[in-house]
């Protein structure tokens, strides 16, 4: 299993594969997209209330 946090939320995942953002026709890591500041904490919130793959710390 593999974990990623980002700003308290934790993203679980029970394989090596992490989460990936589609930006400018290319596909990043999530936590790179955060801090590059292209999506932001209402984002994450979004993005783990639709993937049900979320703790709040």
């Amino acid at each position: 299993m593999i974990t990623i946090e980002i700003y308290g939320f934790e993203f679980l995942f029970n394989d090596s594969n992490s989460a990936l953002v589609w930006n400018d026709c290319n596909f990043y890591e999530l936590r790179e997209e955060y801090n590059n500041g292209i999506i932001n904490k209402d984002n994450l919130l979004s993005i783990s209330n639709q993937t049900n793959k979320y703790i709040k710390n």
